[in-house]
Order: C-alpha cells, then sequence, then structure tokens
C-alpha cells in the first residue's frame, strides 16, 4: 500500500541523505523532498493526476480519523518548534508581493501600522 512504500522510501538512508543535504542549504528544506518522495509513491501506484494523488495520500487522516496513528507524517515528522512566541522580536525574512517585488518583513513601512502574517503549510 501506498503508505507501506512510502515509509520504505522515507527511512531509507539515501532518501534521509537527500533531506538532511536539503536541511544544510540556505534556499531548500526537508518538506521539498518529502514532496519528490510522495510523487514518486504515486506514480508508482500508477494514478493519473500526480497532485490529487499526493493530497490524498496527505489528508487521508482527516476523512478517516482512525487512521491518524498510521501515517506516516506523524510518526516520523521531522518538523521541529519554532523559536518565536508572542512578543518575540520578529526575524528579517524574504516576503513577496503578489506582483513578485520583494517586500523586507522588518520595515519602517510598518511602523504605523499592525502586521498580520498568515502562514500555513506546505504539507
Amino acid at each position: 500500500n501506498n503508505d507501506d512504500r512510502e515509509r520504505e522510501m522515507r527511512l531509507s538512508s539515501a532518501w534521509q541523505g537527500k533531506m538532511e543535504t536539503a536541511e544544510q542549504q540556505p534556499d531548500t528544506d526537508w518538506i521539498e523532498v518529502v514532496e519528490e518522495l510522495q510523487k514518486e509513491v504515486v506514480k508508482e501506484h500508477e494514478v493519473l493526476d500526480i497532485p490529487l494523488g499526493i493530497s490524498v495520500l496527505r489528508t487521508a487522516h482527516r476523512y478517516w480519523p482512525s487512521l491518524q496513528p498510521c501515517m506516516i507524517q506523524v510518526r516520523y515528522n521531522r518538523a521541529v518548534p519554532g523559536t518565536l512566541s508572542i512578543g518575540s522580536s520578529i526575524p528579517e525574512l524574504k516576503l513577496y508581493s503578489l506582483d513578485g517585488r520583494e517586500v523586507p518583513l522588518v520595515s519602517n513601512q510598518w511602523e504605523k501600522d499592525y502586521l498580520c502574517l498568515i502562514a500555513g503549510s506546505r504539507s
């Protein structure tokens, strides 16, 4: 099944090495490697709609809560808690406006206004 194949691949030394390498790069992270891995799993099962197949692979536990303890992304999660808390200073990040311009997160443009950031997960 998909979960067994994903587990086999995700825990292999080859894929773990790819994740470790990605984590050491300034412009990528392990989650991008997992996305590549999940594409491979879905392709192996001859799913024609790759994005839909990946979505089903990632969200099955939402529709069938009994699957939650089985989900590979829950059991072998590489995510770590963030270091920010309420009142923390925000680090400088590269943000982009809808028209593609780079907009600094920490800048004078926010002095008179509140800044609300909404973030989500790719997974």
